[in-house]
């Protein structure tokens, strides 16, 4: 048996053994078809199809023969994103079949990138352009690479990229513009959509969240890790994830936020002007403004759906609050009470308008941005002029910053505000926490 078979899941060691054992005289590629419908595999082209780490290439001879020949000499250059050649299997109508397998992916199932759940991390990315770089400098290139995504695969739990098809590997100066295509590959990398995460589960998150709010077991945070995932809360989870291999501190990998420190403690940490903190009072990211930790996105349906059912809100009409079906979206109808009410019951307040410009001067465009992912306009606690002493009331900002750099209030302000208890469905809240003095 070659050496990599020994790394071969039972269902392969068993098509392995129908294609070089005692069956092999009356095994074809008919039988061969069969066998990879029947596991349920990816079809990449008309002769190759991928089963978890796996690449199965069928072909008459000698055409896998020599591409198994080209894969062996592109091993010493280290790519994560090519396979390597577990065997060469000649069937009894001679046809040839080359089992491949990506190492670095092993135990994943490779899904074409646009539909794998999950970002898409900076540290793949990088790994990624680096092989074609690799490749590149060697003389050699695969022709797809540079058109597009259509051949971009990525492991659903390494998060790996890979090239499927290395039928397609070729000479560069083959190509017809051979300077060019390590920048169509990174156009297209930073053409890949951040993932959003889905309805179902930002739903299932609201679920986990609730099971941890009501036994904060710390076996249960990796699964709401998982979760905070396929609800598109990357951030999240990759600080959570940094929590769990024991850091108290750690660099932002992903995101608007890339290259700032974030500090994972269970208490509100000092901290400075675009540091960030996994608040875990409300399961969120918060990047301190220069004056206060704000929360990076506004309360969500998820977060509110899991600590009303957690018994932690005592507000009559949570249902209307939650507004979309989808609980990714923000909270959005409550009224200006409500919402300071909401903070206060995490402990934490309605940032101020100065909250708002301190973090647009200490913020880059690309991270104050981010806080405004979604076109609402947020609840402020800044005293309405003439209001009766003692009384905080809330007004309305928008993201709008006028040429002096100071955050526009909207023009409705007073007028929304004239009656106690309105309600807007379009104004959600985001959370402040003052920083411990140092």
């Amino acid at each position: 048996m070659i050496e990599n078979e020994r790394l071969l899941p039972p269902v392969l060691a068993d098509l392995v053994r129908r294609m070089s054992g005692a069956e092999a005289e009356h095994f074809t590629q008919s039988d061969l078809s069969s066998v990879l419908l029947g596991l349920g595999s990816s079809v990449v082209s008309a002769t190759e199809s991928l089963y978890f780490e796996y690449a199965v290439v069928v072909g008459m001879t000698p055409r896998p023969e020599a591409l198994a020949a080209r894969l062996r000499q592109l091993e010493p250059l280290g790519l994560c994103c090519a396979p390597v050649v577990v065997g060469l299997y000649t069937l009894h109508d001679v046809t040839q079949v080359l089992l491949l397998r990506y190492p670095c992916s092993a135990g994943d199932r490779l899904v074409p990138v646009d539909e794998c759940p999950g970002p898409v991390l900076h540290v793949h990315r990088a790994r990624f352009l680096e092989d074609l770089r690799r490749l590149h400098d060697s003389g050699q290139w695969h022709a797809r690479a540079h058109e597009g995504s259509a051949y971009w695969f990525r492991g659903t739990v390494s998060g790996t990229l890979v090239l499927a098809d290395w039928s397609a590997l070729c000479s560069l100066e083959s190509m017809d513009d051979p300077e060019e295509v390590l920048g169509d590959v990174e156009e297209t990398l930073n053409e890949i959509p951040v993932f959003r995460g889905s309805e179902a589960g930002a739903a299932h998150l609201a679920r986990v969240y609730t099971d941890y709010l009501r036994d904060p077991r710390p076996t249960r945070l990796p699964e709401l890790a998982r979760a905070l995932v396929d609800a598109g809360r990357g951030l999240e989870a990759e600080l959570l994830d940094a929590h769990l291999a024991g850091l108290e501190q750690t660099t932002v990998q992903e995101g608007p936020f890339r290259g700032r420190t974030a500090y994972l403690a269970q208490r509100c940490p000092t901290g400075e002007a675009g540091q960030v903190w996994l608040d875990p009072e409300e399961m969120g990211a918060a990047v301190h403004t220069g004056t206060t930790w704000l929360s990076t996105e506004p309360v969500s349906g998820w977060q509110l759906r899991a600590w009303r059912d957690a018994g932690r809100l005592s507000f009559a009409d949570t249902q209307a609050m939650l507004g979309s079906p989808d609980d990714r979206s923000p909270v959005v109808n409550l009224s200006p009470e409500e919402a300071e009410s909401l903070c206060a019951i995490l402990g934490k307040h309605l940032p101020s308008r100065s909250d708002w410009t301190s973090a647009r001067k200490h913020l880059t465009d690309d991270e104050f941005d981010a806080l405004w992912r979604d076109p609402i306009q947020v609840w402020t606690a800044d005293r309405l002029a003439g209001a009766p002493e003692k009384r905080v009331r809330a007004s309305r900002i928008t993201s709008a910053i006028d040429p002096a750099g100071e955050l526009r209030l909207a023009a409705s302000l007073r007028q929304m505000l004239a009656d106690p208890g309105t309600r807007s469905d379009g104004v959600g809240v985001h959370t402040a926490r003052t920083p411990p003095r140092g």
